[in-house]
């Protein structure tokens, strides 16, 4: 026979009871010091665990964005010497990086900024990209910081470069005044080498200020209080102390030492003297207040299983639904506790989903698990009849098979980069999905359906002119196109229409290819 949480929950908090009121009754009084000392270091370490999630996240994100900013710039430079020399090509270079970290720094929670700037010992001391949110909380682009004007070890206008390069490594820089924002700040910065030849380095930034509340908001007890410190345990921020110093161990208090993701430790302290007052008040009213609230206990102990079960059922529904495929999900629970933090953690993580099921990791549009939902939302709408204008355009990228066997994959994914990119740009009122490695699909509606005629026309015109540039080659941007016209008389669903943009892509394709069929 299988028990219920909730039925052993209330089984185990029935005899936790019981057996409190026993121990408490016979040896309460001897025990009540080190029950309360107890009770102050779980308080103490439940605060604190908390906060450590809550600061892990922030660090997590900035490390996962960057690390993922490096990985890409990697990625995208494939000849140093060409990068140093031909302005041409580092400009494209940039330009495709600068518009992958915009998307990056917009879906990194807690980011106020995101940059690259490349090694002053090899390009202009101004290179690079600058994106900095804005009083409106928009990112903006800015002027990036002349590194040549300062010297290595002025913090305040270039330790965000200095401190990285020097170690050679990955780096958190403790807070700082950034001269050149005028903004105490945290930073995340990586050095990026290719081929063992420092390139350029990445980062991004968090308002030091959005710390210090996020600290100054942790109060166990009335008294109570938290801090930070670096890896060899000097402030980064103290109540009492200043920067850099060495906080001296207080005997008249309590506290608990937490090892953030990054290697700062956060501290969470209550004086004694408050631990002293909540003995001195608990005493008289032991004995004769266990059994009274042992009884009590009882009966808030079902109701609070009850309250502690049902949002656990729902998070548990919702995982259900997920599975199934329904992302139009709302959780109700927002309770004050760790199951309200895991409401709001799973809220979080389901709002970020459809970044990663439905953007394609290369262009950054919508994939085909975008397009396959978006269809079937199409079709529902075509069979209500509240979808009567509109038009698909299938595309099929020409030679990535022969440019990926001739130059590289990484010219493939250029190739790919460029059509979709210049695909997006021709019909700009329209969704456009990657449905396949080198087929695209846009859904003409509004002003893009009314002027289709002439839009596909300056695609094509347009297209010839497009050029893609390798290291090694020049390459002429090619892509098929076939356009059908949604017709009520004729299509009974989406798929019909598609089948005939299909149809009319090929036979693109085939003059493309002086083959007419």
């Amino acid at each position: 026979m299988m028990f219920s949480i909730k039925k052993k929950l209330v089984y185990l908090l029935v005899v936790c009871v019981f057996l409190t009121a026993v121990i408490l009754g016979g040896i309460g009084l001897f025990k009540v010091t080190s029950v309360i000392n107890q009770k102050s270091h779980s308080a103490l370490t439940l605060v604190g665990s908390a906060e450590k999630q809550r600061l892990n996240v922030i660090i997590s994100n900035l490390e996962q964005s960057v690390n993922y900013l490096e990985d890409i710039t990697i990625g995208h430079i494939t000849d140093v010497n060409a990068l140093v020399q031909d302005e041409a090509y580092r400009n494209s270079i940039t330009k495709e990086l600068e518009y992958l970290a915009y998307s990056l720094v917009t879906n990194t929670n807690f980011a106020m900024s995101c940059y690259l700037r490349y090694n002053p010992e090899l390009f202009s001391p101004t290179e690079g990209f600058f994106w900095l949110k804005s009083s409106s909380q928009s990112f903006m682009p800015e002027s990036c910081t002349d590194i040549s004007k300062y010297d290595a070890d002025d913090i305040g206008h270039v330790g965000w470069y200095y401190i990285p390069v020097s170690r050679q490594t990955p780096t958190w820089i403790v807070p700082y005044y950034n001269e050149n924002v005028g903004i105490y700040m945290v930073s995340y910065v990586v050095p990026v080498y290719v081929r063992n030849k420092l390139v350029c380095v990445v980062g991004m930034d968090v308002d030091f200020s959005y710390i210090v509340r996020e600290i100054d908001e942790i109060n166990p007890y009335k008294t109570g209080y938290a801090y930070m410190l670096d890896q060899k345990e000097s402030v980064i921020y103290h109540r009492d102390y200043k920067f850099g110093s060495t906080v001296q161990t207080e005997e008249d208090s309590l506290e608990e030492m937490f090892i953030l993701s990054n290697g700062w430790h956060l501290v969470t302290a209550v004086p004694k003297k408050e631990i002293s007052t909540e003995k001195r008040q608990i005493l008289p009213f032991m004995i004769i207040a266990t059994l009274i609230v042992g009884f009590i206990f009882i009966v808030i102990a079902v109701y609070s299983v009850a309250h502690v079960i049902n949002p656990l059922l729902e998070l548990n529904g919702a995982i259900k639904e997920i599975a199934a495929g329904n992302m139009d999900i709302n959780i109700s629970c927002t309770s004050n506790d760790e199951i309200g933090m895991l409401a709001e953690n799973f809220r979080k993580a389901i709002q970020k989903l459809p970044t990663y099921m439905y953007t394609d990791a290369l262009t950054g549009i919508k994939k085909s698990s975008a397009y396959k939902r978006s269809v079937s939302d199409y079709e529902s709408r075509i069979a209500s009849r509240s979808m009567t204008e509109f038009a698909v355009l299938v595309f099929d990228v020409n030679n990535l098979k022969t440019t990926n066997d001739r130059y590289g994959h990484e010219a493939g994914n250029k190739l790919i980069v460029t059509a979709s990119s210049f695909i997006c740009h021709s019909f700009k009122s329209s969704p456009v999905f990657r449905i396949g490695g080198d087929e695209f699909v846009a859904v003409l509606q509004n002003s893009d359906y009314e002027h289709r005629n002439a839009l596909i026309q300056a695609f094509d015109m347009a297209m010839f002119n497009e050029k893609i540039e390798l290291p090694a080659v020049m390459l002429n941007l090619s892509i098929a196109r076939g356009l059908a016209v949604y017709d009520a008389s004729v299509d009974n669903t989406y798929a019909d229409v598609f089948k005939r943009a299909d149809d009319a892509m090929y036979e693109n394709k085939n003059k493309m290819k002086g083959v007419l069929k």
